[in-house]
């Protein structure tokens, strides 16, 4: 066990611990029913007015976004919602007459899947502005001429097969920019969200009620690569919803220890000692502890591993940051 902990150390190290890997990071690619578990409201609205907001862990932007139908959740068509994290979406190649790629603007209609700003998902900096939602990353659908795009990592190329600039982060998928990527109709749209949102709610209540038995849950996971490929997707939240949420209850503290710290890009990281066996997952947000148990700043999940993660630390003087040190989540 000791050495298979140090070898997936190593791997995590060498991946990260670099200026290189740093630089970019691959970003999360839900599949429509891993958003729907996700997400406390699934709107179509229209985006208006953007605030550029500063926080201490960084810039971002709420948005002003006008609900025009209701998909899950608690909204009322017509209200005016603050939601952070727009920003991160942008047009590109096959979207307007221009193939710059440029940030979503105002009048544009948007599918959102939002999570609580304060739900441990998400950049920490969101849950630093007045936003009352954030958009759960990857939850974001830009309808043009009545297709819906999802967004996708993009990285522009000049010719066939050669890669030009890196990630210029999510881009709207378009035969153009993603040559093959599903671009379906509204109307489509919208009946496979209402299919996975009550795919989600029946496999929670078979859960809940220690009803999923074997064989069923075998042949859900069995599906999942399929599922993924379908929608061009990469991450799944589907077997964490089955292996780890019915186990772990929401008030059950998780604790673990700095074992390294790297600041890299002047952005400082830590590798701690626990991972997905745990029951930790991205974006997890844990407190460091100095040794009077109180809260000296804070880590955010980036990475996991079966058996360590590495998080990002912010708020913190990295001058009182050991190994040894404590890190603790509660919900």
């Amino acid at each position: 066990m000791a050495w298979r902990c140090l070898r997936v150390s190593v791997v995590l190290l060498a991946t990260f611990f670099s200026a290189g890997a740093a630089a970019e990071r691959q970003l999360d690619k839900y599949d429509i029913e891993s958003l729907c578990a996700l997400s406390g409201l699934i709107v179509r609205g229209e985006l208006g007015a953007a605030t550029e907001v500063q926080t201490r862990d960084g810039d971002c932007a709420v948005w002003e976004v006008t609900v025009l139908s209701v998909l899950h959740g608690e909204a009322r068509p017509g209200a005016v919602i603050r939601v952070a994290g727009v920003e991160e979406y942008r047009k590109g190649p096959g979207i307007g007459r221009t193939q710059a790629i440029r940030r979503l603007a105002k009048g544009d209609v948007v599918y959102l899947f939002l999570a609580p700003k304060k739900a441990p998902i998400g950049y920490a900096k969101y849950s630093l502005t007045d936003a009352d939602w954030k958009v759960v990353e990857s939850g974001a659908r830009l309808v043009a001429e009545d297709r819906v795009h999802a967004f996708a990592q993009y990285r522009a190329r000049t010719e066939p097969g050669q890669l030009v600039t890196g990630s210029q982060g999510f881009v709207a998928m378009t035969e153009q920019a993603f040559p093959g990527s599903p671009i379906p109709s509204a109307e489509t749209f919208e009946k496979q969200v209402r299919d996975s949102l009550r795919f989600v709610a029946e496999l929670r209540r078979k859960l809940s009620e220690n009803k999923l038995g074997e064989p069923e849950k075998n042949a859900i996971l069995e599906a999942r690569p399929a599922v993924l490929k379908e929608q061009w997707a990469h991450t799944d939240y589907i077997p964490y919803l089955i292996h780890d949420e019915p186990r772990h209850p929401t008030t059950r503290p998780i604790e673990a220890t700095i074992r390294r710290v790297e600041t890299i890009g002047g952005v400082a990281y830590a590798l701690i000692s626990r991972g997905r066996e745990d029951g930790l997952r991205r974006d997890m947000r844990f407190y460091v502890l100095n040794d009077k148990d109180e809260a000296i700043g804070t880590l955010t999940i980036t990475e996991v591993d079966e058996q360590v993660s590495i998080g990002r630390l912010s708020d913190v003087d990295l001058a009182h940051v050991t190994e040894g040190m404590l890190v603790r989540h509660r919900p």
